[in-house]
């Protein structure tokens, strides 16, 4: 209160006591504040924290504001307080109706069978088969996890082999209760079939033939029923089939191979050799109407199965499987209007399942089927038909003509002509219809009368008309066929026989010819001969043939060489070996049959009388051939040279007679201690023997010797004084003339070697004589090894071997960093160890340490760090996966729908820090790309230049081909019969035309006047035209 008398209370509140805008309110002696939300105290001067009681939630963060907060959420909440997980679900960001799980912060699409990529984008291709090429268990293809629990399945595919080895198991699947036939197909010789431990063995026919077969197996759960179908239909089937089961999930599934226990234990003999493709697993029992249409074409709604498509099982391909981007499944069949002539079809599609209905050009009748259905192989499944010409038969034969023609099919004509002697009346040229017939009647051909009109008789002949011809015969007395009459007949001229003559010089009928031979040939056939009305000799021109003599006479130990023994034939005689020839070598036969000269005779041969020799004699029993001499030396001497010797074949001994030799004794024997005397040692001759001794032996200095006796080879031994060795040899020897051998040893004072230093410590030595010592001693660090102190010795060498110092032992280093390895295991001082990292790791810092003198290490900061290979190469038209990249890791590559992937599809980061190879995605062309063209894209070919089309399998030729030419390569025509050049421009006649005619179509000629015929050969006559 304030005033005078207290009466006026006093306002507190008009000096603003209150924070924060609060309100103030006067009190008796004081003020309240009143505060506005989220402010505190007397004042209102303290901001509420609305953060401490931790309203955010997932980890966001709390700011305080004025009377509240604001939570600030981490990537993926929303909400007042960040309690709300974000559904990124909610724009339905999976495409081909993949199913959508949301995530913090993200979500996860799980695609369908047969579609890839972070939201199911990306339809893999289909359009490969795996290749099981070997017998054995490294090849299979293994999923894991990937089926869910069953309570009916059908599994279908198509498959190749011609493996009569094996079982032959395509699909396997295992789980960890120890059922490994959860589910089973095997045995390709007749399938047997494996539901939950259960089977059925089938009466299904083998399918190792080969070829490609469709097979689907259907199992359902309710009642067991059961079906086996082979290329669409039902080959095997039942029920009772482990009945209320269901085939459990989460198991192993293979190709390929069968398993004893949950993805392994495999058998050689029951693996899978062959090839298969388009695998899908339902979870459901197909009816028979879709088993027939998955076998015979390629339904859409049925392209991939609900539980697993084809593309699927590529990430499973697991070692000796070879994938075949080249996959003929439900493919189009062959485009056949163009690939066959003259055949046309009523529509384009070429999709198997579809039918198509075929027809042919005008004036070609189709043979074979006119309706075709497309088949799941890309194939027709009926043969393929083809167009043949309409023919109208060999026309009406002409009489007395011909006709010509290149075929009687339909558009074709024929061309009559009459033979030499007659003309045409009516049309020459017959039309084969569209409708196989001629169309007209064919013409005849009429006599002309050679004879009338002009024969070429000859001007002494007469003309008689005939049938079609004429007949010439020439008037007497002139000969000939009548269109040639020659004059009267007279024979040839007769040619003399070899060694013969003629005689006679008129050779008309009647006339007479002589012949006769030389001296020394006979006649041999007629003598005369007689020309005959007929202008031929009465008999055969007769031959001289030589005289012979017979074979000479054959002279004894000779022969006779010489074959012929006729007139002017010579002979040769000759004698046997040790036989000389008496007479005539050579003789000739004569013209009278005799020969010039006798036989001449042999004669045995006969040598000169032997030789004597000095101081030696002989004994011969003869000289003639063969007879022998021998030949002895007297007493005291030797024979040098053949003691026998042989008259040979020529008159001659066999050798020069022999040499009698004194006999040599040869040197004298040696004897002991004596010297020989005498230097002939021929028969007769004596040596003599004489003792040999030495004098006194010399003395060396600081030595002693040691001898026997001075006699000859006597030996003095010397022996140094102590202290002293020996330089040169330790004895001389008495020689035979007398003296001592030289030189003399000497005694010289031994010496040990200079003692040899050590490694890593010193040596402290007196001298090196005998009884000398010497010490080693060892640095810091060092232990000596061996005995310290060594003596010369007597020998001359030291009384230890050297010893060592060796360096002591370090403590094992505890300083490595994590993830190194030592290049040693045992240590110790000055040794150097180097520091390396364990695979998949690379140092940072020194790497090498080393043992101090006092047995510690040096410091070092080395550390290994893992290795990076950074990111992936980029390959076009791929899906990476993957976000690690150090060593070890792995990324997985998937190609686009329409590319195949070449290469493996996984890529490890090595220890080089490089990627272990990089695939390509190669565009798939469902056909292949034909005359060198390329697969560029998808279905899509790239062309070479003069090729066009979808396949490049049409040629392109800027010039129409002529006359039913077809384009069968760029720019280049395959001409019909009858046309050549590059447009199939140009006619050919396979007779060229002659006299200036012109071939103007195939076989026919345009003439000019006057020449016709098929080759402008003939000459029209005056008078007649020809039809």
């Amino acid at each position: 209160m304030r005033s005078t008398h207290c009466e006026a209370e006093v306002n507190e509140c008009l000096s603003n006591p209150c924070f924060n805008k609060a309100t103030c309110e006067d009190q008796v002696a004081g003020f309240h504040c009143k505060c506005l939300p989220g402010f505190i105290g007397a004042l209102c001067e303290k901001n509420i924290n609305e953060c401490l009681s931790r309203p955010c939630k997932n980890g966001a963060a709390c700011k305080d504001g004025i009377n509240g907060y604001r939570c600030h959420c981490v990537t993926g909440y929303t909400g007042p307080q960040c309690e709300v997980n974000i559904n990124e679900c909610e724009s339905n960001p999976c495409e081909n109706q993949g199913t959508c799980m949301d995530a913090l912060n993200s979500y996860v699409c799980k695609c369908p069978p047969g579609f890839t990529g972070s939201r199911c984008e990306t339809e893999q291709s289909s359009g490969f088969n795996l290749d099981f090429e070997v017998s054995g268990i490294y090849g299979y293809v293994l999923l894991d996890g990937v089926l869910p629990s069953l309570n009916e399945i059908t599994c279908a595919f198509w498959m190749k082999s011609s493996d009569t080895t094996n079982y032959g198991t395509p699909i396997s699947y295992a789980v960890e209760n120890g059922s490994d036939n959860a589910f089973l197909i095997t045995d390709y010789n007749g399938w047997v079939l494996y539901v939950n431990g259960k089977e059925s063995i089938t009466d299904c026919p083998s399918v190792n033939d080969g070829n490609w077969h469709h097979i689907a197996v259907t199992w359902a759960s309710g009642d067991g029923a059961w079906g086996v179908y082979i290329d669409g239909k039902l080959s095997d089937g039942g029920s009772g089939l482990s009945v209320g089961t269901e085939i459990p999930g989460g198991g192993a599934l293979v190709l390929g191979q069968e398993q004893d226990q949950r993805g392994e234990g495999f058998n050689p003999a029951e693996s899978f050799v062959g090839s298969i493709s388009q695998l899908n697993i339902w979870g459901y029992a197909l009816p028979p109407e879709q088993v027939k249409s998955l076998a015979t074409s390629c339904p859409e709604n049925l392209q991939k199965g609900n539980v697993l498509a084809w593309p699927d099982f590529l990430p499973g391909v697991v070692g000796r499987v070879k994938i075949d981007p080249r996959s003929i499944f439900c493919a189009d069949c062959q485009p056949l209007e163009g690939s066959i002539p003259h055949l046309k079809t009523s529509s384009a599609t070429l999709k198997p399942g579809s039918k198509i209905f075929l027809y042919c050009d005008t004036g070609f009748h189709i043979v074979g089927n006119s309706v075709l259905h497309c088949l799941n192989l890309g194939q027709w499944a009926q043969p393929l038909p083809h167009c043949e010409r309409i023919s109208c038969g060999e026309p009406p034969p002409l009489e007395h003509g011909f006709y010509s023609a290149e075929d009687f099919f339909a558009g074709s004509s024929v061309t009559y002509q009459c033979n030499s002697g007659y003309y045409l009346l009516g049309d020459s040229r017959m039309l084969c219809t569209d409708n196989g017939s001629w169309n007209i009647i064919s013409p005849s051909c009429l006599d002309v009368d050679e004879c009338a009109v002009g024969s070429d008789c000859d001007s002494h002949a007469s003309c008689l008309n005939t049938n079609g011809s004429y007949i010439c015969t020439c008037i007497h007395p002139y000969t000939g066929d009548g269109k040639k009459c020659a004059e009267p007949v007279k024979c040839k001229h007769p040619e003399d026989p070899e060694h013969g003559r003629s005689h006679g010089v008129s050779y008309t009928v009647g006339s007479e010819i002589r012949f006769s031979c030389e001296k020394g040939y006979q006649l041999k056939g007629a003598s005369q001969v007689t020309c005959l009305e007929s202008g031929e000799w009465s008999h055969l021109i007769p031959f001289c043939e030589a005289i012979s003599c017979g074979i000479p006479p054959h002279p004894k130990n000779g022969a006779i060489d010489g074959s012929r023994f006729t007139f002017g034939s010579r002979v040769m005689f000759r004698c046997e070996e040790g036989y000389v020839l008496v007479g005539e070598a050579e003789a000739t036969c004569l013209a009278n049959g005799r020969w010039n000269h006798s036989s001449p005779f042999c004669e045995l041969v006969q040598c000169s009388l032997p030789k004597e020799i000095k101081n030696g004699k002989y004994i011969a029993n003869g000289v003639m051939y063969l007879s022998n001499v021998s030949y002895t030396c007297d007493m005291g001497y030797s024979l040098q040279g053949p003691s026998v010797l042989v008259c040979e074949a020529l008159g001659n001994w066999s050798s020069s007679p022999p040499d009698c030799e004194i006999v040599s004794c040869g040197l004298p024997p040696v004897i002991k201690d004596a010297v020989v005397t005498g230097n002939n040692f021929t028969f007769g001759n004596t040596v003599t023997y004489t003792c040999i001794r030495c004098e006194a032996p010399p003395t060396v200095q600081n030595a002693f010797s040691i001898a026997t006796e001075n006699m000859y080879r006597s030996n003095i031994y010397f022996v140094c004084n102590f202290g002293y060795h020996l330089r040169g040899l330790e004895n001389i020897t008495c020689l035979a003339n007398g003296s001592w051998s030289q030189p003399l040893p000497t005694c010289e004072e031994t010496r040990c070697e200079d003692p040899d230093l050590i490694e890593n410590g010193n040596v402290v030595s007196e001298n090196n004589t005998v009884g000398s010592r010497t010490a080693y001693y060892c640095n810091r660090g060092y232990s000596l090894e061996g005995e310290q102190i060594a003596e010369c010795t007597e020998a001359g060498i030291w009384s230890h071997p050297t010893p060592s110092c060796k360096p002591n032992p370090c403590p094992v280093p505890i300083i490595i960093p994590e993830n190194a390895i030592l290049s040693e295991t045992t240590f110790y001082v000055g040794q150097e160890v180097f520091i390396k990292c364990r695979e998949g790791y690379q140092l940072q810092g020194q790497s090498v340490i080393s043992c101090n003198p006092d047995e510690v290490w040096t410091p070092t900061k080395a550390k290994c760090e893992r290795i990076s290979c950074g990111p992936p190469a980029h390959v076009e038209h791929a899906l990476v996966r993957g976000t690690f990249y150090q060593y070890g890791d792995m990324v997985t590559y998937s190609c686009y729908s329409g590319y195949m992937l070449e290469g493996s599809l996984r890529s490890v980061c090595l220890e080089n820090g490089t990627w272990a190879g990089t695939p390509a995605c190669k565009a798939v062309c469902r056909f292949p790309c034909q005359n060198g063209g390329v697969c560029e894209r998808p279905n899509v070919c790239s062309c070479l230049e003069g090729w066009m089309g979808r396949l490049c399998e049409e040629p392109i030729c800027i010039l129409h081909c002529l006359n039913g030419g077809r384009c069968v390569a760029p720019y280049q025509c395959d001409c019909p019969t009858g046309w050549t050049g590059s447009r199939c421009h140009q006619a050919v006649c396979h007779s060229p035309c002659l006299n200036g005619g012109k071939c103007i179509r195939p076989n026919r000629c345009h003439c000019t006047s006057p020449w016709t015929g098929h080759d402008c050969s003939r000459k029209r006559k005056s008078g007649f035209h020809h039809f």
